[in-house]
């Protein structure tokens, strides 16, 4: 039931992307770096994390945008403990008035969280994995420069039925094609 979920909240995005026109008119695509600091109880176990992700997304109207999207991110060691994430996830952008140099939105991204934890037990190097379905909201701004693009954003991650929470800091160039 859980994959059934995680499918279905990823096929609006996809279905979107693919009604776009062969030769990508209208696409972006986009490239950005990843600041993660760990909330709740992910904090006691995880430090500061840091990552790079890339994304394809469309404009739906002069308001709405959708993407898809991944990243990876990796955590910094606490407690003889490693942590990575790999987020992949589906986005709106609601774009509130602002001006061609400045357009501020409001997001919320649906998808799943692959993550990964190392830990010692003695001399014993132990590794999980586990595949979450989460959600992002967040907050942003578009700063164009020519046909591309800068984006900067901050947004909050949950995994569902985890302590697995950060904010997220993200720094992007956006390619118009």
């Amino acid at each position: 039931m859980k994959n059934l979920l995680k499918i279905a909240s990823i096929l609006p995005f996809v279905g979107i992307l693919a009604t776009t026109n062969v030769n990508a008119a209208g696409l972006d695509i986009g490239v950005n770096g990843n600041l993660a600091m760990p909330t709740g109880d992910f904090a006691d176990a995880a430090g500061f994390g840091f990552g790079a992700g890339v994304s394809v997304g469309k404009s739906i109207s002069s308001k709405l945008s959708a993407k898809l999207g991944a990243s990876y991110l990796m955590f910094g060691e606490k407690n003889n403990t490693t942590f990575s994430i790999i987020p992949i996830l589906g986005t709106v952008n609601y774009y509130f008035g602002g001006s061609e140099k400045f357009m501020p939105y409001g997001s919320f991204s649906l998808g799943m969280y692959m993550n990964s934890a190392e830990f010692e037990i003695g001399t014993v190097k132990v590794s999980t994995d586990e595949t979450k379905f989460g959600f992002a909201p967040g907050a942003g701004f578009l700063m164009p420069m020519g046909s591309n693009k800068l984006d900067v954003s901050v947004n909050y991650n949950f995994a569902d039925g985890s302590d697995l929470t950060y904010l997220g800091i993200n720094v992007g160039y956006v390619f118009g094609l």
